[in-house]
């Protein structure tokens, strides 16, 4: 065992440097994304991986995506209506509660008509033909379309926008149920809170269509999103070809395209594995390259949530006794996809760090964010997983 000596911070640090400075933004379908594959490609040979290439379609994003900047309409309007028609405000929650599930659902289901590629790799006695692995490890190589906010106050406040929304929601709907019941608010309360609904409603529609219109087709560096997780696999990749002391468990590496157009590269290898999936943990890395904390993904999604597996959450808990759990209300990840095909899945995210956290999906996510303590945790934690996985197999 060299698990005390293997450099991964370096090592994966090293993969990303590589990606964000030589091939740059990553595109799904994009010949960076390509580079990418490449370059991963490259790496896994050296180390006497066999790798396959798997194409497939995906559904290319919308110029201009209306569901927010509706919702925006409608609460900058109906804040001045609690008096005459409170129903209106009533189900805003609901509005809010129900808009983040409406626009993925959307966004999976559009018309898929560009390609993309996914690329898996394994050692020879891991091959997927012969036998399922029993884990796979699995980050995506795409990068978002970059936000069109640059000035820094900005995109922190376009970062806290939907839990402000929400709060403004829930305030009105419970002003609206007590001009109902007959408890009617002070005329200043009203005036208030028709303000702030304005405002708010103005903000969410105007930032997403700032964003939407005005973003030039600029897209993130990617750095923590998802370079990183692309090369903690990469290092763990390494270390595996090096030390050859899993000879029971079977571990696939899965670099999935077109995750940022909605999930595209992961439903479509999930698909593939369906009959195999009473055999199988996946588990997927994104932005793990920044803060002090990790977290384990508990769940995604508010109507219809999908909870990823209790087993392998365990388990991560044992492997990282400082870990936390985290629900994804807004944000999704490839772990869904393997979740919807009935496949054990879950999924890793660093926290804590405000700068990587205003550069999501920025022109800022670049190297500066990374930082290595946040890359060796994750790394290290995976392989704490490996290695009870491994004594159980």
């Amino acid at each position: 065992m060299i698990q005390s000596s293997f450099p991964f911070k370096t090592k994966a640090y090293g993969h990303i440097c590589h990606i964000v400075n030589n091939i740059g933004p990553r595109p799904a379908g994009s010949d960076a994304e390509k580079d990418t594959l490449d370059y991963i490609d490259h790496k896994m040979g050296e180390w006497g991986f066999y790798t396959e290439r798997s194409p497939f379609n995906y559904a290319p994003i919308p110029s201009v995506f209306y569901p927010y900047i509706i919702a925006g309409i409608y609460l900058a309007i109906v804040g001045w209506m609690i008096t005459q028609y409170p129903w209106s405000t009533i189900i805003l929650p609901a509005v809010f509660f129900i808009l983040p599930a409406y626009s993925r659902l959307v966004i999976h289901h559009r018309a898929k008509t560009v390609p993309s590629t996914n690329l898996f790799g394994y050692l020879p006695k891991t091959q997927i033909s012969s036998s399922v692995p029993t884990l796979i490890l699995s980050a995506h190589i795409d990068t978002a379309r970059a936000s069109a906010f640059r000035n820094t106050t900005l995109l922190r406040l376009r970062y806290q926008t939907n839990f402000i929304v929400q709060r403004i929601a829930i305030l009105l709907s419970i002003l609206s149920i007590l001009q109902i019941i007959g408890i009617h608010s002070p005329n200043w309360i009203l005036l208030f809170s028709g303000i702030i609904s304005s405002l708010a409603g103005i903000w969410l529609s105007f930032s997403q269509l700032w964003d939407q219109v005005s973003c030039n087709m600029q897209y993130s560096p990617g750095a923590n999103d998802n370079a990183s997780g692309v090369a903690i696999l990469l290092s763990l990749a390494e270390y595996i070809s090096l030390c050859g002391v899993f000879n029971n468990l079977k571990i696939g590496f899965l670099f999935t395209g077109a995750e940022e157009t909605g999930l595209h590269g992961s439903d479509a290898f999930a698909t593939s594995l369906k009959d195999a999936s009473h055999n199988l943990y996946v588990l997927t890395l994104d932005m793990v390259g920044a803060g002090n904390d990790l977290y384990f993904i508990r769940g995604d999604g508010t109507l219809f949530p999908l909870k990823t597996d209790p087993e392998l959450n365990n388990k991560l808990k044992s492997a990282n006794q400082s870990i936390k759990g985290l629900w994804y209300i807004l944000r999704s990840g490839d772990f869904a996809s393997f979740l919807r095909h009935g496949i054990a899945a879950s999924a890793l995210q660093s926290g804590g760090s405000i700068k990587a956290e205003v550069s999501y999906h920025t022109i800022y996510d670049t190297l500066d964010v990374i930082e290595l303590q946040a890359l060796d945790n994750t790394a290290k934690t995976v392989l704490t997983l490996i290695e009870s996985l491994e004594k159980k197999s």
